[in-house]
């Protein structure tokens, strides 16, 4: 695996295959971050809804 700047949307296009929600689950990553993946789209608010739904998997 490598780390750089591309854009995690593109990042997670390239390990989106069956089993990914489950491996995301596991490390308490939210899965919504798949679903923006997939539309090529973040809300605006994005960064706040994923720091949002990470406190309360933690929680």
């Amino acid at each position: 695996m490598k780390i750089s700047d591309i854009n995690p949307l593109d990042y997670l296009k390239e390990y989106d295959e069956p089993g990914l929600e489950t491996v995301l689950r596991s490390h308490l990553i939210p899965t919504i971050i798949l679903e923006w993946s997939r539309a090529d789209a973040l809300p605006e608010n994005a960064l706040t809804i994923f720091i949002e739904q990470r406190i309360n998997l933690l929680l």
